[in-house]
């Protein structure tokens, strides 16, 4: 299925959720925030939430510096 994260389509398997999606792209999830349809899911409810064709994800990746 189909879905787009960052605003690029990319191909994923069916029934797969957050969580797995962030596994399966070796994010670091303590690093990042997840919008999930223009709503951003809290870390605890990435397991339950489950990706469907042409959803739209926005992955945001904290960086340190000085």
């Amino acid at each position: 299925m189909r879905l787009l994260v960052n605003g690029r389509e990319v191909e994923i398997a069916d029934g797969l959720s957050i969580a797995g999606y962030v596994a399966e792209r070796s994010l670091i999830p303590e690093r990042i925030i997840v919008e999930h349809n223009a709503e951003i899911i809290n870390r605890d409810q990435w397991e339950t939430v489950v990706l469907n064709e042409a959803d739209q994800l926005e992955i945001l990746t904290f960086v340190g510096g000085g």
